[in-house]
């Protein structure tokens, strides 16, 4: 399994990812709303989720220094992700299989036996579940 706490590099800086399921709590808090329905909205949808991931790490690191500030937008993480297409198709699995405790090839077969579906499709609909079940 991955560790939950991942990193992207935006502008020269190092950024923290926390891909927990308080993701949900942060979406919710802020009255964020994640959809992913078709492979067309998955890169958009998860964009946003790791950018919930980055306001998720700073929540924790914000806890031991109370003086951080908070200086990335949903703009930086998506042209991050636009810029470097190979990462964040990665990102995308790393963070699947994070929320959801299973890996990308156990959840694309399961998704198969009920009907037959892409591993985008298989992602969407895991990204939607996580987000339907906790809503």
């Amino acid at each position: 399994m991955h560790n939950p706490l991942q990193y992207i590099e935006i502008d020269g800086k190092r950024r923290e990812l926390l891909i927990t399921p308080s993701l949900y709590t942060i979406c919710q808090e802020r009255g964020w709303e994640i959809k992913g329905q078709s492979a067309g909205d998955i890169f958009p949808a998860y964009c946003k989720l790791l950018y919930a991931a980055a306001v998720n790490a700073y929540e924790v690191r914000r806890f031991d220094n109370p003086d951080l500030k908070f200086d990335l937008t949903l703009l930086d993480i998506e042209v991050w992700a636009a810029l470097n297409r190979e990462d964040m198709n990665k990102m995308i699995i790393v963070a699947c299989e994070l929320l959801s405790g299973q890996s990308i090839k156990d959840m694309v077969e399961a998704e198969k036996k009920k009907t037959k579906v892409s591993i985008w499709s298989a992602i969407t609909n895991r990204l939607r579940r996580f987000f339907l079940v906790r809503g």
